[in-house]
């Protein structure tokens, strides 16, 4: 496995537009709409096996830090998904890190702090999906 920055649109959204992710991370005043890739104030770390990408992580601007998002596959995140999250880690800018995660995915909150976030508040943001809205936790890595 090969983690690194990457620039390249292509591979970002393979990653974005897999079915899985895309549906997952969809809420509905963006569904059917498809994934942007930009550079300003984003960073992108790609996760690469056998020069193929099966993962992404965003970085990008929140308050006086950053917040983070892990893309991984539904069949590369046994083999690969904490390692590559653990690997991105050393790539975060500087400030605090903080990952926004909607309620509903109670395997992503375990999985932010199983690599070392903790829970911080709620943000005043809610996430809808297929009309229902979620309150969002926010994680904060703690350093």
């Amino acid at each position: 496995m090969i983690v690194k920055e990457t620039r390249c649109k292509k591979d970002i959204l393979k990653i974005l537009n897999d079915n899985d992710i895309y549906e997952r991370m969809a809420s509905d005043d963006i569904k059917g709409k498809k994934p942007k890739v930009s550079f300003e104030f984003k960073k992108y770390i790609g996760c690469y096996v056998d020069n193929k990408i099966v993962g992404v992580c965003i970085y990008r601007k929140f308050d006086k830090g950053s917040v983070v998002h892990f893309y991984v596959p539904p069949d590369y995140r046994k083999s690969c998904a904490t390692k590559f999250a653990k690997e991105c880690l050393n790539f975060r800018p500087d400030g605090e890190l903080f990952a926004i995660t909607p309620k509903c995915f109670r395997e992503v909150i375990k999985f932010a702090i199983s690599i070392g976030f903790e829970r911080f508040r709620i943000h005043e943001e809610e996430f809808t999906k297929n009309n229902i809205n979620y309150k969002q936790v926010i994680t904060r890595f703690n350093q």
